[in-house]
């Protein structure tokens, strides 16, 4: 007899408690996140800042522009190849932290050295690098805008679906952009 009464009661509060939610806009807020996290829409502001680091615009109809975001001191700007779904990420140091890589790592061969150091540091987080092989050194790319040194690389992966990641670390001297 109470066991029917708990239930009633439980879902009048239950009741009550969605009309207040409602009351307070709460349905509308949740449908615009939904539509924020979920829409290929992007906001004027976000492709502002993005300049700022890299015009994704001049590589044509290639890529389109998925974040721009910032992490450890560098401002990172990822885009992806419509065809191919590849992801590009763009790091631009925000002058706080030295670089990364520089174009003397690559022509000198320090590359898998450094790569092999950030891996170490890395090791005890969840999703970690290993086993990493430099498969082209002291690369070099032909740009409208200067000469780009790149390094292709492969690597293991630890607690992610996929195992084996091949990539391409590129470093461009952006002279005028630095004074």
């Amino acid at each position: 007899m109470f066991g029917c009464l708990k239930s009633i009661l439980k879902v009048g509060i239950l009741v009550l408690a969605l009309i207040g939610f409602k009351t307070i806009g709460g349905f509308e807020w949740v449908h615009d996140m939904w539509v924020k996290y979920h829409s290929d829409h992007v906001s004027q502001e976000e492709l502002e800042k993005a300049k700022n680091v890299a015009d994704i615009s001049k590589a044509g109809n290639d890529y389109h522009f998925v974040k721009n975001t910032s992490a450890m001191g560098y401002n990172i700007v990822i885009s992806e190849h419509n065809a191919t779904g590849q992801k590009l990420a763009i790091m631009k140091n925000d002058g706080r932290n030295k670089d990364f890589f520089t174009q003397d790592d690559i022509v000198n061969g320090n590359m898998e050295k450094k790569l092999n150091d950030i891996s170490r540091k890395l090791k005890k987080q969840y999703i970690s690098v290993s086993d990493i092989k430099i498969l082209k050194e002291n690369g070099k790319k032909y740009q409208t805008s200067g000469n780009v040194k790149y390094v292709q690389f492969e690597a293991g992966i630890d607690n992610l679906p996929f195992r084996k990641i091949k990539g391409t670390i590129g470093v461009y001297n952006d002279q005028k952009k630095q004074e």
